[in-house]
């Protein structure tokens, strides 16, 4: 199991934790649009981003979810610090949630190395639909550890 604490900065390694998600949704994601979502990060704690979940679905009908959508994603940490070279397929990027005749269907999703995003900072989302004919519903999660700047009191 990952200790999360060994990829941490020494300053943070006994600091209060507890689990997290922050959200981020582009509804629609217009036929060849490019869109960019801000998530503000909370004032109290850092936010250690452990994995990105998406589900996109189509804005008519809800119900019917994409398992790779044509949709290009790139984030961003408070400004212009890229987490990626260029926009990479969604789903190289966050497990996508859908039903498939063979199940759950998923990729992506845990990142190689947790990412700390400082406590009132943002994520910044850049979403790019290749599709010239359909739009998409798209909602992220991302989630991981709030950490606190007070030490475990336990």
């Amino acid at each position: 199991m990952l200790d999360v604490r060994t990829y941490l900065p020494p300053t943070m390694r006994d600091r209060a934790m507890e689990f997290f998600t922050y959200g981020a949704e582009q509804l629609p994601l217009a036929v060849s649009a490019r869109a960019t979502v801000t998530t503000t990060i909370q004032s109290d704690a850092d936010f250690v981003l452990l994995g990105i979940t998406a589900r996109v679905s189509d804005p008519a009908a809800v119900a019917t979810v994409f398992t790779d959508p044509a949709i290009l994603f790139q984030l961003v940490n408070t400004g212009n610090q890229q987490l990626q070279s260029i926009p990479v397929p969604l789903g190289a990027a966050a497990s996508l949630s859908g039903l498939t005749a063979g199940g759950l269907a998923g990729v992506g999703g845990a990142i190689p190395v947790p990412y700390v995003f400082k406590a009132g900072g943002s994520i910044g989302t850049t979403l790019v639909n290749l599709s010239a004919a359909q739009a998409f519903d798209v909602r992220l999660a991302y989630y991981g550890l709030k950490v606190y700047g007070f030490a475990w009191n336990v």
